[in-house]
């Protein structure tokens, strides 16, 4: 009697465990997204969604890459702190892909200004929404997001 009841007990242990955590990503990058590395900065992207194979050159061009370090820094941080559904501490480590947006800010028309408007979106697979942050060129504000897909 007492060996079923250990044997039981270690079984209902095991499905006790958190089965909504999820495995991390891993290799081989999805189609459609390249590596970018940032110099200086301590987090690296995940890969980054490239539509027209000019992702790379483009955010060389048109990004100040120190903005971009805070703002994909700022985000790792709040999506490993957020305690907002369906996020969960380590998500940062599954991210699949980060689609980056620059947009000139209203009056500054030229692509090539440095007024604009930094969006970066996480896409973290199993979850329900794409988070993201919101950096302003001209203050550095960050605004903090979520969209349902």
């Amino acid at each position: 009697m007492l060996r079923r009841l250990v044997i039981v007990c270690g079984l209902c242990g095991l499905w006790a465990c958190d089965v909504d955590r999820l495995p991390k990503v891993h290799e081989p990058d999805p189609k459609g997204t390249t590596r970018i590395a940032l110099r200086n900065c301590t987090v690296q992207l995940p890969p980054v969604v490239d539509r027209d194979g000019k992702a790379e050159a483009n955010i060389g061009k048109y990004v100040d890459e120190s903005d971009l370090c805070k703002a994909v820094t700022a985000l790792k941080k709040w999506i490993d702190s957020v305690p907002i559904e369906p996020l969960q501490p380590g998500d940062w480590a599954r991210v699949q892909s980060i689609d980056v947006w620059r947009m000139p800010l209203l009056g500054f028309r030229s692509i090539e200004g440095n007024q604009y408007q930094l969006d970066l979106y996480a896409d973290i697979p199993e979850r329900p929404r794409l988070v993201g942050v919101t950096m302003s060129k001209p203050t550095g504000e960050m605004k903090f997001f979520e969209v349902h897909r």
